[in-house]
Parts: structure tokens; sequence; C-alpha cells
């Protein structure tokens, strides 16, 4: 992990997710105005043999996570550290997550997140280190409470 996200990296990463589903975020949010817009938040970076592959932003009570497709399931070892990172400076975030984004929605499900909504296409949840401590606890596991 890096201290801060490429922004141009996650630019690509979070565009790759909604062209799959039809949507072409280029022609809404240019890659300069998106990192013009979110140079100032908090980030880490994502990083996979020297190559950055995405990361986590957090803004305004939400965390944004988004990772190139090419690294889809190579990233997972990374999850704790992330995790760590937030409830390091919150001890609560939101995360709104496209309701055909099946692979987010497991990720959350699997973290012991519960939606808090469920509004036109997005489903918001709401991440603490206490929901993710039950869920390890059910799993008989005894969770990383740094």
């Amino acid at each position: 992990m890096t201290d801060h996200l490429d922004l141009g990296v996650y630019y690509e990463a979070d565009a790759s997710h909604y062209a799959a589903s039809g949507i072409d975020v280029r022609q809404v949010f240019s890659k300069e105005r998106f990192i013009e817009r979110y140079k100032g938040c908090r980030s880490i970076g994502f990083v996979y043999d020297d190559t950055p592959i995405g990361g986590v932003i957090y803004d305004g009570g939400y965390v944004h996570i988004a990772v190139l497709p090419d690294y889809h399931g190579r990233w997972a070892w990374l999850w704790e550290s992330a995790l760590d990172w937030l409830f390091g400076f919150r001890t609560e975030a939101l995360a709104a997550v496209d309701a055909g984004n099946r692979a987010c929605l497991e990720l959350m499900r699997r973290n012991g997140w519960s939606p808090v909504s469920d509004v036109d296409g997005t489903v918001t949840f709401r991440i603490t280190r206490e929901g993710r401590a039950c869920r390890a606890a059910r799993r008989g596991r005894e969770p990383k409470l740094v």
C-alpha cells in the first residue's frame, strides 16, 4: 500500500466498473476534473508488484474503493490494512454501492455490514469496526481491532 492513491489509476478503475454497466463516465466527469475534485481527500493506494492498481478514498463521511479489473480477486490481502487505515481516523464510514455490483455487495456482507438504505439502485452500508467484530465472532475468529 502507499500513503496516497494514484488518482488517475483510481479513475480508470472506477470508470471500468461503470463501463461494464454500459455507462461511460468519461463523458460526464473527465479524469482531470476527477483528480481536481479528490486530490485533497484522504486516500491510500493499492500496489501489486510495484504497479498502482487502485485504492481507497475517504470523502465527506463516505469511503470509496476501486481496483483495476485485471486485479479483481488479487487484492484481498490488502483489505485488512485498508480497514486499519480507515479505522485509524474514523470509527465509522458510509459506503454507497451500486445495486448491480455483486462483488462489492458480497464484500460488504462478508464483513458483517448491513445496508442502511437502498434507494434508486444504490445500497448504502455503514462500515464499523464493531460490525466487523460481530461477523468475526460469528465465524469463530478473533477480529483485529487495532
